[in-house]
C-alpha cells in the first residue's frame, strides 16, 4: 500500500527465492560467506553478518534460507564471537565492529544469551556509530531492560545533532581506530572495508531506536528522534529514488519499513488546512499511504512586507 499503482517489479516474485538458492555457493565450509570463491581463507567477516542481517530481512517478509545454509552462518558468526578468525589486517575496531553487527543478527533470531552481549560492553566505546546502533539492538533484544542498555543508547545518542525538524548522528571515520591500535591511513582503509558511510549509520540507529520502542518508557525517549531521523534520512535521499550505494539502501529501506510498520500502521485519514491570519491558504485530504505530497502556497505580496 505504500507504492504507487503503477510501480511495478514482476522478478521481484522470484529473486529473493534465486538469491536464497544461490547462497550456498557462496558458502565457505566454516559457515562464513565469501564475495565469489566458497573458501575458508576467503571468508568476508562483514559479509557473513551482513548476509545474516539480510537474512532477516528476508525471513520477515516470508522468505527464509534454507536450514542448513543458516545453521552454518550462525555456527561461523558464534565463532566469530568466540574466536579471532578474522584476517590480518582487521584492527581491534574492526574485529569491534563486524562482531556487534553479527551479535545483532543473532539476537533478531533469539541466539543470544546473556554472556554473549555483556562479553562486547567494554567494547562499545571502540566501536563506528554504526556498530553502536546494532550493539544496542541486540543488547535490548537481549536483556531488556539493563544497565547495558541505557549504556549503550547514550553512548550512540552522544553522537547526535539535532535541529527543530531533523536528528542526525555523525562521528570523525577514524577516531575511534586510534584507540583500537591503528592510525592515520588504516583508520580510513578499516572503514572502506567495512562500507562505512554516515547515512547507513544513521539509517542502523533508526531500525534500533524503533526496535527499543517496544519497551513503553524507552518508547517515550526515542519516538521524537526517530521521527526527526526519518526527515534526515528522506533529506539524505534528496529527490532521488535511492541513496548513494547499495548499503544505504539497504539498511535505509529496512529502517524505514521498520519505523513505518511500528509508528505508521493506521492508514491515514486526515485534512490539513493552512492560513496566514486567518487567510485561507488550501486544504489537503491524505486517505492512503501512497498519497503523493502536495503543497500549498501564494506568493510574498508587497503588503507583506514587515509584518509577522
Amino acid at each position: 500500500p505504500y507504492l504507487a499503482d503503477d510501480v511495478t517489479w514482476p522478478e521481484s516474485r522470484d529473486l529473493p527465492a534465486q538469491m536464497l538458492n544461490d547462497a550456498a555457493r557462496f558458502q565457505a565450509p566454516n559457515g562464513g560467506m565469501c564475495f565469489w570463491v566458497a573458501q575458508d581463507t576467503r571468508v568476508s567477516p562483514y559479509l557473513s553478518a551482513y548476509t545474516a542481517i539480510a537474512f532477516g530481512w528476508l525471513q520477515r517478509a516470508g522468505a527464509a534460507p534454507s536450514q542448513v545454509v543458516q545453521q552454518g552462518l550462525d555456527a561461523y558468526l558464534r565463532t566469530m564471537l568466540r574466536r579471532n578468525v578474522f584476517p590480518p589486517h582487521y584492527s581491534l575496531e574492526m574485529m569491534s565492529n563486524v562482531r556487534a553487527v553479527a551479535l545483532a543478527a543473532l539476537a533478531r533470531r533469539k541466539a543470544l544469551d546473556d554472556g554473549d552481549v555483556l562479553r562486547y560492553r567494554s567494547q562499545l566505546p571502540r566501536m563506528s556509530v554504526f556498530a553502536k546502533a546494532h550493539f544496542l539492538e541486540a543488547a535490548f533484544l537481549t536483556l531488556g531492560e539493563h544497565p547495558v542498555v541505557d549504556e549503550a543508547l547514550a553512548a550512540l545518542l552522544a553522537h547526535g545533532h539535532q535541529s527543530a525538524g531533523k536528528f542526525s548522528l555523525s562521528e570523525a571515520l577514524g577516531q575511534g581506530q586510534a584507540q583500537g591500535g591503528g592510525q592515520g591511513e588504516e583508520d580510513n582503509d578499516g572503514h572502506r572495508y567495512l562500507l562505512e558511510t554516515p547515512v547507513r549509520a544513521n539509517c542502523a540507529a533508526l531500525s534500533s531506536l524503533t526496535a527499543l520502542a517496544q519497551n513503553p518508557q524507552l518508547g517515550k525517549q526515542v519516538l521524537p528522534l526517530a521521527q526527526k531521523m526519518v526527515r534526515s534520512i528522506s533529506a539524505a535521499r534528496g529527490r532521488r529514488s535511492h541513496w548513494e550505494n547499495t548499503q544505504e539502501n539497504a539498511f535505509c529501506m529496512a529502517a524505514l519499513a521498520d519505523y513505518a510498520r511500528r509508528f505508521e500502521a493506521t492508514t491515514p485519514d486526515l485534512t490539513l488546512r493552512a492560513s496566514i491570519n486567518n487567510e485561507p491558504l488550501g486544504e489537503i485530504g491524505f486517505s492512503a499511504f501512497n498519497d503523493p505530497a502536495a503543497t500549498v502556497s501564494r506568493p510574498i505580496r508587497a503588503t507583506d512586507v514587515g509584518q509577522t
